[in-house]
């Protein structure tokens, strides 16, 4: 018996010592899985950490004092609310009379084309076209018949005089120092002397007189016609343009006052280069580092609005920046002086795009 009871003791005792191993053995796996899950959130929050500090670092990067030595990032232009421009008479440079007896007809095509002359202002650089001020010479403009040279022969037409206003400029200019494409007249026109320097016009034979201002300041052409005379004066002139800016943000308004230096850049795109009548015009001012944007815009041919304003920006040696598909145009002033861009233009689709070079008064 007693032997018996030993043995199921022995037993017993064998399964309490295997029930404690196998407890024992699922506490340490438990608390290995806590160690390795504890070391887990710890990695984690370790790399957030890190990556806050990185963080932190990159952005203080921007506001280091090297970062606030470089160059500027560019602004977009304020608007320009209005621009008007003056002219300052500095010097009389040349003048010069073409005397000519005339009938009541010419003497009226005379002064029709001098007064369409007058006040014109050439910038140092920009070209000069005759016929592009005066345009067709036909009765809407209230020209009359009067004598003109064709085919070497006398004869009457539309406009008949107005050589002699073309003869006249071409004298004060030439004898400024500038040089024209003038031509002479077939035949011996009559009213010529040795002071004179000839130049034929034609609209319908395409005889333009033109000329660029190589002189480096702006000139003006003041013409007056009277009792079959025409008398030219050529002015040295400061040309004055006082710019209104708006501010986009605030609205606020400030004016400054600029002297024209000379004229960068100018292009036209046109079915015709004569009798161009803009009645639209667009500024853009633009200090150094400026930069404005141009997209499509609801008027006739808006293309050639940005095609002319890329070429002269292109002429100017400005930025540009082409949008897709040719819609929109960035342009940045690189140089270190302020610019104007004056873009006129018509429904038509006719454009004129100048880009003058400015000095703050």
């Amino acid at each position: 018996m007693n032997k018996k009871k030993t043995k199921k003791e022995s037993e017993s005792y064998g399964k309490k010592v295997r029930n404690v191993g196998i407890i024992v053995i699922l506490l340490l796996c438990f608390i290995v899985s806590f160690s390795l899950i504890e070391n887990l959130f710890a990695n984690n929050n370790r790399v957030k950490q890190n990556s806050r500090i990185l963080g932190a670092k990159k952005y203080s990067i921007q506001y280091t004092p090297e970062a606030k030595s470089t160059p500027p990032t560019p602004i977009i232009t304020p608007m320009v609310s209005s621009v008007k421009t003056r002219i300052n008479k500095t010097k009389l440079l040349q003048q010069h009379t073409v005397h000519h007896s005339s009938s009541a007809n010419r003497d009226n095509n005379l002064k029709i084309a001098t007064k369409m002359i007058n006040n014109s202002v050439v910038m140092p650089g920009e070209n000069f076209s005759f016929f592009g001020i005066i345009g067709e010479p036909n009765a809407k403009k209230g020209f009359k018949e009067a004598g003109v040279i064709v085919n070497h022969k006398s004869a009457k037409a539309l406009g008949g005089g107005i050589c002699e206003v073309a003869t006249s400029l071409n004298t004060v200019i030439v004898n400024a120092g500038i040089k024209t494409n003038a031509q002479n007249h077939s035949i011996n026109v009559g009213y010529l002397n040795s002071t004179d320097h000839e130049a034929t016009v034609t609209y319908d034979g395409g005889i333009d007189l033109k000329f660029t201002n190589t002189l480096k300041y702006p000139i003006m052409i003041k013409q007056s016609a009277k009792g079959g005379n025409v008398t030219t004066k050529l002015f040295k002139v400061e040309e004055i343009k006082r710019v209104t800016l708006k501010n986009p943000i605030n609205k606020q308004k400030t004016r400054k006052s600029y002297i024209v230096k000379k004229i960068l850049a100018q292009n036209t795109k046109a079915q015709n280069l004569f009798d161009l009548n803009f009645n639209k015009v667009k500024y853009y001012y633009l200090d150094s580092n400026d930069f404005f944007e141009m997209s499509q815009f609801k008027v006739k041919k808006s293309k050639r609005i940005l095609k002319s304003l890329m070429k002269a920006a292109t002429e100017a040696n400005l930025e540009i920046d082409r949008g897709i598909g040719d819609k929109k145009l960035t342009v940045k002033n690189t140089e270190q002086f302020p610019i104007l861009v004056e873009i006129n233009y018509n429904s038509k689709g006719d454009v004129r795009t100048e880009i003058f070079k400015l000095k703050e008064k």
